[in-house]
């Protein structure tokens, strides 16, 4: 296409050349047609800029208004949520404000029951025996009435009335458990409900928004066409006006002059931008080429990209594995050690789940903390981190910050640990956790009370502060 229309030109410009000579003029008066021809050439330039300028706003204008279009849609067909995210937020308010007061009594109850048991198991029972029976054998007053002093209102009761009524103790509890753990799934389930409403008005608000920004593009972009179609009739006009002054010199053979001159400008715009797009054309050839010359190099690093990705993600799957199974393992232990009342076990879980990152959906690891207690009965129960003594906080995270020493190979750097702000812990369970942490690390220094460094043995080498 571009030969064509060089070659066009060329034979244009001949005919300019023979016409030229034909035409007997003054060189004055060629010159004054030349300029004239010239402004004509650059004002169908610039008439040529202002309709691409135009086309290109116009473009601009369809794909705003399509977008309008598609987020009207959205907020048009957005469904209004069944709840209320704000009332959703009292009701969960008012059951954790149910599940912490179950909480308390599930305690008390624990405590009123566990007494009871060990003074059933007979710790405690005072037992009235008639002065009056006869003979002098313990067993036989025993057996001829035994009948246990309410070790809480003074009244004599019957044994089985005691057990019948620590049995309704028993049952009450485990309605409360079962209660609460009925409360701990609505409050998931409403939590989880409240956060997709909240999340679906974040979207709505987004698209809103992104309306509003849009609208004021349209009326950004139709003023700036609506100022291109205002220039372009005037730079039309501005044509027409040089045209006719250019046909107001007398030259003899200037009609066909003029119009072989407004052919041959024609012609050259259109082989500008043929050249333009030739140029844009080698470009991307060029970058092509480029491409399929890196291409295998590309594979290769995608390989070890890949290769790579894969070894770290494995890496980081054997960590997180190392540091769960050391917490539990060590947790275990310390545990063991350190023999809380009524804490069997605390334990991580680490499980993969899905989470929402803006619109899509990912797989993110979770860790989760479990903990179990057990009541008097021996009936094991789930606990919460809320309900951890300052005690067993403490020691949670020490064995916690332990794991991650022991799994980052951090004591291969810095074999040194301290440790600090224990008073939360007795001076008994102080001893037996320092004692546990210095089989883990070389250095070992404490910071104590006097009163709990006291629990200490003497092979530890102390500092005292002096005020």
């Amino acid at each position: 296409m571009l030969e064509e229309a060089q070659a066009e030109l060329e034979a244009v410009r001949e005919e300019l050349a023979e016409l030229d000579t034909g035409v007997e003029e003054s060189r004055t008066r060629k010159e004054e047609m030349e300029e004239a021809f010239q402004r004509v050439r650059d004002a169908r330039s610039d008439l040529d800029d202002l309709e691409f300028d135009l086309e290109t706003e116009r473009s601009t204008l369809s794909e705003l208004k399509a977008e309008r279009e598609e987020l009207r849609e959205t907020v048009e067909e957005a469904e209004e949520p069944d709840e209320n995210a704000d009332r959703l937020a009292g009701r969960i308010d008012e059951l954790r404000r149910r599940k912490r007061s179950l909480d308390e009594d599930i305690n008390e109850l624990g405590s009123v029951i566990g007494f009871n048991e060990d003074m059933v198991d007979g710790s405690g029972i005072d037992v009235d025996i008639d002065e009056g029976t006869p003979g002098d054998d313990p067993t036989a007053a025993l057996t001829a009435d035994d009948r246990p002093v309410c070790w809480t209102c003074g009244s004599e009761v019957e044994a089985d009335q005691i057990e019948a009524t620590l049995d309704r103790l028993r049952e009450l509890r485990s309605d409360k458990l079962d209660e609460r753990n009925e409360i701990r799934s609505e409050i998931q389930e409403l939590t989880d409900q409240q956060s997709s409403i909240r999340e679906a008005q974040r979207e709505i608000e987004r698209a809103e928004e992104r309306l509003d920004t849009v609208e004021t593009k349209i009326e950004s972009t139709e003023s700036r066409i609506a100022n291109l179609e205002e220039r372009i009739e005037s730079k039309r006009d501005e044509i027409e006006e040089l045209e006719d002054e250019a046909e107001s010199i007398d030259v003899d053979g200037y009609d066909e002059a003029l119009e072989l001159h407004r052919e041959a400008n024609g012609i050259e715009l259109r082989i500008e931008r043929l050249e333009d797009e030739i140029d844009d054309i080698d470009e991307d050839i060029e970058e092509r080429e480029a491409a399929i010359e890196r291409r295998e190099d590309l594979k290769d690093e995608r390989g070890e990209l890949a290769d790579r990705l894969t070894e770290l993600r494995t890496r980081v799957d054997r960590i997180e594995e190392n540091a769960v199974e050391e917490f539990n393992e060590h947790m275990a232990t310390v545990l063991d050690i350190l023999a809380y009342e009524n804490l069997d076990r605390i334990w991580i879980e680490r499980r993969e789940a899905e989470v929402r990152e803006g619109r899509r959906k990912v797989t993110r690891t979770r860790f989760d903390l479990h903990i179990v207690r057990s009541s008097s009965d021996g009936t094991a129960y789930e606990d919460t981190v809320d309900h951890l003594s300052e005690s067993e906080r403490e020691v949670t995270g020490l064995v916690f910050a332990l794991a991650g020493y022991l799994v980052h190979d951090v004591h291969e750097t810095i074999p040194f640990v301290l440790l600090d702000s224990l008073e939360a812990i007795d001076s008994d369970r102080i001893a037996r956790v320092v004692d546990y942490f210095r089989t883990h690390a070389d250095y070992l220094v404490a910071a104590l009370l006097p009163e709990d460094a006291a629990a200490l043995p003497d092979d530890y080498a102390y500092i005292e502060r002096i005020d």
